[in-house]
Formats: structure tokens, sequence, C-alpha cells
């Protein structure tokens, strides 16, 4: 799952998949911010890639804690919430 690498990890699979390493920037930005990838200002090519490798998704709630650790909630593709 995307959410589960680094921003270094991210601008290597931008990198792999033709585009520039500022794209793993924007994509970390936008999983790391809550935000869902299509409401952001990705080229539609990006999105179309990341969304054939991983499962779509959407977060239904975010926390943070007083220690700065973020647990997210994501609905899944097929509905189940993970």
């Amino acid at each position: 799952m995307i959410l589960d690498y680094s921003l270094q990890q991210i601008e290597e699979y931008a990198v792999k998949k033709g585009f520039p390493a500022f794209r793993g920037k924007q994509i970390f930005d936008a999983v790391m911010n809550a935000k869902q990838l299509n409401q952001t200002n990705l080229p539609k090519q990006v999105l179309q890639q990341i969304e054939e490798d991983y499962p779509n998704f959407e977060i239904v709630k975010k926390l943070t804690s007083k220690d700065g650790t973020i647990k997210y909630a994501l609905r899944m593709k097929d509905g189940q919430v993970v």
C-alpha cells in the first residue's frame, strides 16, 4: 500500500514509472495530508498509473496522537474499512 512508503520510496516509484522525482513528493504530500489523489493537481497520467498499481481507497478518518503518531481508517474499493 502506498501509505507504507517513505518519501524516498515514492520518489523512486515515480521515477521508475517514468515521472520526475518531484511527482513523488507531490504524491507523498497528498497521501500524508489525507487528501484524495484525484483532488490534487497531479496529472491524469500519474493518477491513472497509481490507480493501476495500487487499490483504490478512501481515507475515512485520520487520527493524530499527542506523540505525533498518525493512524488512518481506509475504505477499500470493495467497501471494507481497514
